[in-house]
């Protein structure tokens, strides 16, 4: 019986002490203002972090810890996080290299202050890594000629609001997983023809905001898969030739230079559902041959429809 007790009892101060400590790491969440939920979810968003919090336990999956902008990071920030798969760090004022888990999967660094270096440094020593997405938007970065540093496997690839002046043909052949490429607000003027012929996976582009005048014919002929296209804010006086396109669902055209909208006899739009044209210059148009659309003409020169 004595024996009994006795066992009971120190199963309870395992129990205590146990309890206790998670307490005491809930606490240490609270006190930074962060949210912490099923032990491996953390958010610890404009909570005016100087660090990396040591209550965050080893097995965390997610790790947000954007808005930060005191943030100072070791460069073995992240070494205990072995199973981390997401990790976000926007808009933290970082300027140097990082070294990241290797079971990382999808990284957010938007709006900080890397350069090319930095970002070479970071994915150098994982070529092979199975990254997917990279979102590195606003950063400034000096694109042209660079695309190759990022890893092959990434499928989602966010560079928008950077610096890169041009398209060459071969810039985004080794990224043959990508089905998100997202490019607006770079102030794009070409794109070479062929430039996104391996891309056989793309169901999504962003060009929007850019300074694109003309896209070559049948650019997208070989990527059948293109679903949702967002040309918005460019230079564009036609309908770009999306021959070859067999499920373009989307395609934003606003805030453009276009005249005629001769949609119906685009090869490539007879199966589209929405299609964006508002403030262009489009005095007449075209949609015979469509079934099932949705347009948006607001704002443009019409004077008469057929």
């Amino acid at each position: 019986m004595d024996l009994i007790e006795s066992w009971t009892g120190h199963v309870m101060r395992i129990v205590v002490v146990a309890v206790a400590v998670h307490f005491l790491s809930c606490t240490e969440c609270s006190s930074t203002g962060c949210s912490y939920s099923n032990s491996t979810v953390v958010r610890c968003v404009n909570r005016n972090l100087t660090t990396v919090p040591t209550w965050i336990p080893s097995n965390a999956i997610s790790i947000d810890l954007s808005e930060n902008p005191f943030l100072q990071l070791q460069k073995d920030s992240f070494a205990k996080f072995t199973v981390l798969k997401y990790l976000s760090i926007r808009r933290c004022s970082l300027n140097q290299p990082l070294e990241l888990p290797n079971s990382l999967s999808s990284i957010d660094l938007g709006y900080n202050s890397f350069s090319m270096e930095n970002v070479a440094a970071t994915f150098k020593s994982r070529p092979e890594s199975y990254i997917t997405s990279i979102n590195l938007e606003g950063n400034q970065l000096k694109l042209d000629g660079n695309l190759s540093v990022f890893p092959k496997s990434v499928e989602y690839l966010q560079l928008g609001g950077n610096m890169l002046s041009k398209i060459e043909a071969g810039d985004f052949d080794t990224f043959l997983n990508l089905n998100n490429l997202s490019i607006g607000g770079n102030g794009i003027r070409n794109v070479a023809s062929g430039a996104f012929d391996k891309l056989k996976q793309l169901t999504e582009i962003h060009l929007h905001d850019n300074k694109i005048r003309d896209f070559p014919k049948g650019i997208f002929q070989h990527n059948q898969k293109l679903s949702d296209v967002h040309f918005e804010n460019n230079r564009l006086t036609s309908i770009p030739d999306f021959s070859g396109i067999t499920q373009l669902n989307r395609l934003f055209l606003q805030r453009n230079q276009i005249k005629t909208a001769a949609v119906g006899s685009r090869v490539g739009l007879l199966s589209i559902s929405y299609i964006e044209l508002a403030s262009n210059k489009i005095q007449s148009f075209n949609f015979s041959g469509l079934k099932y659309m949705t347009m948006d003409l607001s704002n443009n020169r019409i004077s008469s429809i057929e």
